[in-house]
Order: C-alpha cells, then sequence, then structure tokens
C-alpha cells in the first residue's frame, strides 16, 4: 500500500497548508503532492520555499511541479534555496519515479496562464523545455513548455502508471473533474475601470456575475473543461489512474472522484480507474490518493472550521 497526501492550488496559502500537515502525517502519508499552484500573483517572495520547507519536515518525499501561477524565476529561485534538501523532489525535472507496483508520471504547467505564469502545457511539435517569448512592452520572456504528446515516450507500463498533472483531461459528464463554473465574454467590451474584454474569453465567476449585474455581454457557462487532446492520450495508452488540480468548482459539486468516463467514484471506495481532484489547498481542501494491489481510492479532507 502506498499513501500519497495531495495538496492542490493553495494559491500563496502558506499557513492553511501547514495546517493541512498534521492531519496528513495522521494519515500515514508516504509522500506530498504538491500539484501546481503553489503561489498565486506575480511576485510572491518566498512563497514556494516556504510551503517546500514546511512540506518537507514531515520527512518523507515532497514532490513538487508548477501549474498555471508559477513565474519561471520564482521558481528556480525556490528549488535552489531548498537543493540541499535531500526529500524535495523537482517533479518538473523529475517527470518520471518508478515504484516496484506503480510509476509516478508528472505532466506540469497549463494551458492558463494565470497572473504571469511561465509554466505551459501544450501539443503540436514544440518540444518540452525553456524557450523565450518576445513581449512588444517587456522584452524577452523566459517560459517553459511541456509537450503532452511527451506522455508516450514517457509511459512504459499504463497499468503502472499514476499521471500526475495540474491540469486534468476532459470528462464528457457532469460529475467529472473537470467541471467548471465560469463566464465566457461573448462580445469585446471595456468596464468601468477601463479594463478591455476580449470576445471570447473567460473570466472567473465571482467576476462574470458582477459584469452580468452591470449588463456587460458576458455568459456564464458551467461543463467540462479540462484538455481534449490529454484526455485522448491517456485513453491510446490506456491509463487509468491520475491525480490533478487546476479547477476549484469540483468541491461545490462533490467532484473529487471519477472514472475514465467522468462518471463519479465515492470516497473510500477502491476502483480500477480513478482520477481525482482534491479541490483547492486556497479553499482549504486537501486529500490522500491510495494505491493498493492495482486499485486506488481517496479521502477528502476539509479544514474550513480548523482554519476559523
Amino acid at each position: 500500500m502506498k499513501v500519497y497526501g495531495v495538496i492542490a492550488d493553495p494559491h500563496g496559502a502558506t499557513g492553511v497548508v501547514k495546517t493541512f500537515l498534521p492531519f496528513l502525517k495522521k494519515q500515514g502519508v508516504d509522500a506530498i503532492i504538491l500539484n501546481g499552484d503553489l503561489n498565486d500573483h506575480w511576485h510572491q517572495e518566498g512563497t514556494i520555499e516556504k510551503i517546500l520547507r514546511d512540506c518537507s519536515r514531515l520527512r518523507v518525499p515532497v514532490f513538487a511541479h508548477a501549474g498555471s501561477h508559477e513565474m519561471a524565476e520564482e521558481w528556480e529561485h525556490a528549488l535552489k534555496a531548498v537543493k540541499r534538501v535531500k526529500n524535495i523532489v523537482n517533479a518538473n525535472e523529475e517527470r518520471v519515479i518508478k515504484y516496484n507496483d506503480h510509476h509516478l508520471v508528472f505532466l506540469p504547467g497549463s494551458r492558463a496562464r494565470v497572473a504571469g505564469g511561465q509554466f505551459v502545457l501544450g501539443g503540436g511539435k514544440k518540444n518540452t523545455g525553456k524557450h523565450v517569448y518576445h513581449s512588444r512592452d517587456w522584452g524577452d520572456i523566459p517560459y517553459y513548455f511541456f509537450n503532452i504528446n511527451d506522455l508516450s515516450d514517457l509511459v512504459d507500463a499504463p497499468e503502472k502508471t499514476v499521471l500526475v498533472g495540474h491540469e486534468p483531461p476532459r470528462f464528457t459528464r457532469r460529475t467529472g473533474i473537470d467541471m467548471a463554473h465560469f463566464g465566457t465574454v461573448t462580445e469585446d467590451f471595456v468596464d468601468v475601470f477601463g479594463n478591455k474584454y476580449s470576445k471570447g474569453s473567460v473570466t472567473p465567476l465571482k467576476y462574470a456575475e458582477r459584469h452580468v449585474k452591470n449588463g456587460h455581454p458576458v455568459r456564464i457557462q458551467k461543463t467540462n473543461r479540462g484538455s481534449s487532446l490529454l484526455a485522448r492520450i491517456i485513453s491510446e495508452l490506456g491509463i487509468k489512474k491520475g491525480i490533478f488540480g487546476h479547477f476549484h468548482e469540483n468541491a461545490g459539486l462533490g467532484n473529487f472522484g471519477c472514472d475514465a468516463k467522468g462518471a463519479r467514484v465515492e470516497q473510500g471506495v477502491y476502483s480500477q480507474e480513478l482520477f481525482f481532484n482534491p479541490g483547492a489547498a486556497y479553499n482549504t481542501y486537501a486529500g490522500i490518493f491510495v494505491l493498493d494491489n492495482g486499485k486506488a481510492m481517496y479521502h477528502v479532507y476539509c479544514l474550513e472550521p480548523v482554519i476559523k
């Protein structure tokens, strides 16, 4: 049996992460997975390093990779600062971790680069690695690209693979862990603060509701928003298990676990197929992912009463 503590999307909430750790220790976790979006907005100095150091004190392996918010310079600085901490693993670089009965395969980054995020997930023919984007206003901006198609080379035993990615695949049911509740801009407009919104762009629900109230052309939607390319490759390779994050709305919908078709898998139930999103640590959610004899199950913990 292997028990992973999973913390996704803390968005700079270092105190929340620290509060989780005794709870996860009581569950007997063998390792911690920090599944992206460790910080939130531009230049939250020291946030990533603090989360890494706090988790390392559990004295179990800590696997960390980037999501949609991390900036390259801050990530590199944090990992350099903790280089001598032996139980911290930079899963942006060590993409495959093999145990006898299962393999962890990491897929960092996100298609949505938020608040300066510089770790990009995509497809096509671009090579995985460090690239430079030239901005007319900001000059040369470094970013890291991770190609989803690399999974064909990284996965050599699909039946043993647990895919760990920040952004989940797209499911086809409302019980999928990629369900999102958001607003889509239907026509270009400028709000009262002079902010420009382009047709087709997406805005978080709380802002979308405000736009609708103010009469702006925004349509509120609730739908599956994961990656279609990732879903196709997972299906082609025959991967049956995964750990994800990115979408926060799943917690309010109770969509923490599902099978490959998006049908709900309940907590505490071992399954041959399990794709797991513990919810956002920022909203005081975390969980455990348990592997035993080729099957997986999960539990989710909400610490909101403790935080308050």
